[in-house]
């Protein structure tokens, strides 16, 4: 198996004076992506972690009910509740106010998570506040719906899978970009993919475990992303009102060798139908939100959308911002 590499939480520099700085942590950002307004992903959640030391580690996330939260385990382990913060509603970090702010009441890893393996990644956080008003849940796929989903990238159909985050533009490119991006990727049937291989024989541990994506443009998921949704829309319900979007994955790693965004490797996404039993038992008993979507994530940006810097650099724009803007939230009584 290739080197991997964790798209972790990017850390975040804390005292006075520093601006959000990535230091080779777990964290991906969306390369060669599209500035997304939150209304086309109102599901999407940015997370703080504290690290206790002055500094904390950034991650994705999605709201799968009015009191859940889905992410990466590789972000949120050894983190309790009050060290965690989940900011909803906003595409733009620099534009957080006090209603996007919600404390969580618990912080639970999958307990079959394996740094090693990079299987299970996934942890449950447990919301303390009600939702911000526009903010709504993404339904999961279940195992007969993956079925459905496996088929069509058997097929080889293009763009069909959409990720957003706030993570880095570029290998190495810095920290959190200030606004929400995104891009398509293309799935990948479970032996084709490099990432469920082991010395060249497919694993089928692996390919329940994983959902893997690429794309022919230099594109997808990098540090700071950890955690966030990869979406897919289940033709048989593209009709209902949320028109058959299904979170399939969570951003999970991708090749430490390439970097982010190559076209010679995939993006690898921890497969929710496998855990969704364990989702089931943690929250007393999962059943599919009903939400209303009226704008189309798979619909193709317009030219002048493309936003390979995040808008302004992944760092300059917050040099300019009081500590407060990132801080504020929970820390500053």
């Amino acid at each position: 198996m290739r080197s991997m590499f964790w798209i972790a939480p990017v850390l975040m520099l804390a005292q006075a004076g520093t601006s959000i700085a990535e230091e080779n942590v777990r964290a991906p950002r969306i390369v060669n992506g599209y500035s997304e307004d939150i209304q086309y992903a109102p599901w999407q959640v940015f997370i703080e972690f504290d690290n206790g030391d002055g500094t904390y580690d950034a991650c994705g996330g999605f709201v799968i009910s009015d009191q859940y939260v889905l992410t990466a385990a590789h972000c949120a382990v050894g983190h309790n509740a009050s060290a965690t913060t989940v900011y909803a509603g906003i595409d733009d970090l620099a534009n957080i106010t006090a209603s996007n702010v919600i404390d969580v009441s618990d912080v639970t890893v999958y307990p079959g998570y394996s740094a090693s393996t990079l299987t299970g990644d996934l942890a449950l956080i447990r919301l303390a506040d009600s939702l911000p008003a526009g903010v709504k849940p993404i339904g999961l796929l279940t195992p007969s719906e993956q079925i459905d989903m496996d088929n069509q990238f058997e097929t080889g159909q293009r763009n069909n899978l959409y990720v957003a985050g706030w993570g880095a533009t570029s290998t190495g490119g810095g920290g959190v970009t200030r606004y929400l991006l995104f891009t398509f990727l293309n799935g990948v049937p479970d032996d084709q993919c490099s990432w469920t291989s082991v010395n060249g024989v497919y694993d089928q541990a692996l390919g329940d475990a994983l959902v893997c994506a690429n794309q022919t443009r230099t594109t997808g998921v990098c540090d700071g992303d950890s955690g966030g949704a990869l979406v897919w829309r289940d033709p048989n319900l593209a009709s209902n009102s949320d028109l058959g979007y299904r979170a399939v994955g969570i951003v999970s790693f991708s090749s430490g060798t390439l970097g982010c965004g190559s076209t010679q490797s995939e993006d690898a996404f921890t497969q929710i139908s496998t855990y969704l039993n364990w989702i089931d038992g943690e929250v007393g008993g999962y059943s599919q939100p009903n939400p209303s979507f009226s704008l189309d994530i798979f619909e193709p940006p317009s030219d002048n959308t493309t936003n390979d810097s995040g808008g302004g650099g992944s760092l300059g724009w917050l040099s300019l911002i009081p500590l407060g803007l990132l801080t504020f939230r929970r820390r500053l009584s």
